[in-house]
């Protein structure tokens, strides 16, 4: 693997980390409003569809690895098939993150970098709304779940639903970047 795709896959399993540490039960929501920022710098890359993939999947998977690390259950008597049901899903289901990182690269390659950036959190939104829909639904790392323990940015979901929530979390990462 070359050596920029190391360092682009560091950054992105930072962010992922980052924004995994977010998620309660922690106290650290805000960490939510600079996550998506070294990620945001790798998207601005040039990159094959390949390595945006990889990187990609990094990031899910660290990020997935951090918010969830209850759902394997690591205690002990813990039931060794949901040990192993959330080991698969620790290593499947960052591959659904891979969704709006692509539309997101897709703009940037077709329109450049900025549309690229500030459809980012669109992209990102309707991924989550629709991952939550249906049978397979997964709605437990919606962004705007890091803000529960904050008062201030929680109200947006208030009038928004959790996805405005997220909108808003999103928006703070493209602005910052």
């Amino acid at each position: 693997m070359p050596k920029a795709t190391w360092k682009l896959s560091l950054i992105a399993a930072v962010a992922g980390v980052l924004l995994g540490l977010a998620f309660p039960p922690s106290a650290l929501g805000g960490l939510a409003f600079g996550a998506f920022v070294p990620l945001l710098w790798v998207l601005s890359h040039p990159m094959t569809l390949g390595r945006l993939l990889w990187v990609g999947y990094v990031f899910g998977f660290c990020y997935h690895g951090v918010a969830n690390w209850w759902v394997s259950s690591w205690q002990a008597e813990a039931d060794p098939y949901l040990l192993l049901a959330g080991l698969a899903l620790w290593v499947g289901h960052p591959i659904f993150f891979l969704v709006p990182l692509a539309a997101t690269w897709w703009v940037g390659n077709r329109w450049g970098l900025q549309w690229g950036v500030r459809s980012f959190p669109v992209f990102w939104v309707a991924f989550e709304w629709l991952h939550s829909l249906g049978e397979i639904g997964y709605p437990w790392l919606l962004v705007g779940y890091t803000q529960v323990g904050n008062l201030f940015w929680i109200q947006a979901a208030d009038i928004a639903g959790i996805w405005g929530a997220s909108f808003l979390v999103l928006w703070a990462n493209v602005a910052l970047y």
